[in-house]
């Protein structure tokens, strides 16, 4: 029998599971290896779900630094690569099709957060969690889109803050066009 003790991904804290939640837990995570690299509290994923970055969520709940993986650590290039392949797994289109469909997609799923954030200015009400799955959907296309141009998340992150840091430099953050 494997061991039901865990280890929240973002706090660092260790928790040990009774068998019928340890195995819900597995069922839900997809199996036992993922739920041991990737899972994190109730706690956490509030504090996520309300914008928190990962180290003010660390500061709040008085993580060890220690114990929890570095930015740059292997676990979280192994989730980085499984999301890419959860990606493709989910491609019904192929060639160019598949293209146009994951611009399309990426193009209607940004539409949506915009949506989401009008009801701010209309209603006088967000609904962070409903923008927050959106973006998820932006980021899940964002992936798609990259594979096929043979990326990867890191790799466009990578090439974004080069591409900022560089306007920076240059002071032409702000104004217009690709090349300033």
């Amino acid at each position: 029998m494997s061991s039901r003790k865990i280890i929240c991904a973002v706090s660092g804290k260790s928790y040990t599971f009774a068998k019928d939640y340890f195995d819900k837990k597995v069922t839900e995570y997809g199996d036992e290896d993922s739920l041991k690299k990737y899972f994190i509290t109730r706690k956490v994923k509030g504090y996520l779900n309300k914008g928190y970055s990962v180290q003010e969520i660390r500061n709040i709940v008085s993580a060890d630094d220690d114990s929890l993986p570095g930015a740059d650590s292997q676990d979280m290039k192994d989730m980085i690569d499984m999301y890419s392949q959860f990606v493709e797994d989910k491609m019904i289109t192929k060639g160019r099709e598949r293209l146009i469909e994951n611009a399309l997609g990426l193009t209607g799923e940004a539409g949506e957060v915009s949506e989401k954030i009008k009801k701010l200015f209309r209603d006088n009400r967000i609904d962070d969690d409903a923008v927050l799955k959106e973006l998820g959907d932006v980021l899940f296309y964002t992936v798609a889109l990259s594979n096929i141009f043979g990326g990867s998340l890191v790799k466009i992150i990578e090439l974004n803050m080069e591409k900022l840091n560089a306007r920076v430099k240059n002071g032409t953050l702000q104004g217009s066009g690709d090349n300033r």
